[in-house]
């Protein structure tokens, strides 16, 4: 938790612990206490942004996303 607060204030967000705990509740569907890559990625996507679909983001192929991916896979 100490990472997110540090990220959000890195960048201009001063959250309470409080609602960061709430918001990683909602995301989080397993209930492990662990934002896991699927559940990231459901919660990153863009409305009618299926697999597949013709008007996909270009971006889907970006480094970020194969680097997660590795990682996915390495764990």
């Amino acid at each position: 938790m100490s990472d997110l607060i540090s990220y959000c204030e890195k960048n201009g967000f001063y959250t309470r612990t409080e609602d960061l705990e709430a918001i990683l509740r909602r995301c989080d569907h397993d209930a492990d206490r662990c934002l896991s890559y699927e559940e990231f990625c459901e919660v990153t996507e863009l409305p009618g942004g299926e697999e597949g679909a013709e008007d996909a983001d270009p971006k889907d192929n970006s480094p970020v996303k194969k680097e997660l991916e590795e990682d996915l896979e390495d764990a």
